[in-house]
């Protein structure tokens, strides 16, 4: 793999990390 992959992995696997905790614990961000 190239490293546009593993960009592309990283920054989703952010993302998700980032929805998952703003379901949990959604008054943190609002």
């Amino acid at each position: 793999m190239n490293a546009f992959v593993w960009i592309g992995l990283g920054l989703s696997a952010m993302l998700f990390i980032y929805l998952l905790v703003f379901l949990i614990n959604p008054e943190r961000f609002l």
